[in-house]
């Protein structure tokens, strides 16, 4: 119920730096990172936005794991649209998945593996206007740290529950908060 992690995090981002945001949302709920739609429209979309903006890509993944999607492919969608946003001259703010019942079972090694390629993608830029919130990793300390599963978390395979959306939304804002101090 409410709001996702990537809106959680960015609220929870601005409490602690004193800013609000508007956000607009263009996640498209099963989409691989490869979708027509996106790659159609993205650039559209950041033109209706105006320059100077905050653009969180945040993509699940596990769709395009699913789906045996091509890494080759999903780097090249990726860094297409960070170019693509940084060309606008925006700060693009790569965020990982939360952690799934997928990332302990039948994706425990593909994930993080599509993962590390993903934030390899964003450091190949070195630009200052890149931020990654690692949100996966930083959420599987948290949970071995205190002796937790993902269980709690999950509403389904791929997706969590509200809890799960509220606690990769507070990881998510702190991580923006350590990379992102107000100006």
């Amino acid at each position: 119920a409410g709001l996702g992690y990537v809106e959680r995090g960015l609220q929870v981002y601005g409490a602690r730096a004193g800013i609000t945001f508007q956000f607009t949302n263009r996640a498209i709920p099963g989409a691989p990172v490869v979708d027509g739609t996106v790659a159609k429209d993205f650039s559209a979309w950041l033109q209706q936005l105006g320059p100077g903006g905050v653009v969180a890509i945040a993509w699940g993944l596990q769709n395009d794991l699913r789906l045996g999607i091509s890494d080759t492919r999903i780097v090249a969608a990726l860094r297409t649209q960070i170019e693509t946003a940084l060309a606008h001259d925006d700060t693009v703010v790569v965020v990982t998945p939360p952690v799934t019942r997928a990332s302990h079972a039948e994706d425990a090694a593909s994930e993080p593996a599509l993962i590390a390629l993903e934030v390899g993608v964003a450091r190949s830029f070195h630009s200052p206007q890149i931020v990654i919130a690692d949100v996966f990793s930083v959420e599987k300390a948290y949970l071995a740290a205190r002796h937790q599963t993902y269980l709690p978390y999950m509403a389904d395979r791929w997706d969590p529950n509200t809890a799960g959306h509220v606690l990769a939304g507070n990881l998510l804002g702190r991580a923006l908060a350590a990379h992102m101090p107000p100006s």
